[in-house]
């Protein structure tokens, strides 16, 4: 749904979360951390996915409260990093209603 980004501190807003780094950064959709470009939102829930963080170039990455980040990106920190790309998924993918 490109052109129809939202802040990142939009999406804190939806999501509960906390953002570290720049808040007014404009986030267009969503993706895999391996795909996530600029203007895309990834996440990272599980440790052995951080070896991709080096190589990231995602405008934010969605990680859990206490996950340490080793490299300086925008951040997206939240309880549940499974439920919160969930939830930004779906706005910025949602479902046809017929």
């Amino acid at each position: 749904m490109i052109g129809s980004g939202k802040s990142l501190a939009d999406l804190a807003g939806l999501v509960g979360g906390r953002v570290v780094g720049d808040p007014e950064v404009t986030i267009e959709g969503v993706a895999s951390i391996e795909d996530a470009g600029p203007g895309y939102i990834t996440y990272l829930a599980h440790p052995r996915y951080r070896k991709h963080l080096a190589a990231c170039t995602a405008a934010a990455v969605i990680v859990s409260d206490g996950f340490s980040v080793p490299v300086d990106l925008n951040l997206l920190r939240v309880k549940d990093p499974h439920h919160a790309f969930a939830k930004i998924h779906a706005l910025f993918n949602p479902q046809p209603s017929y």
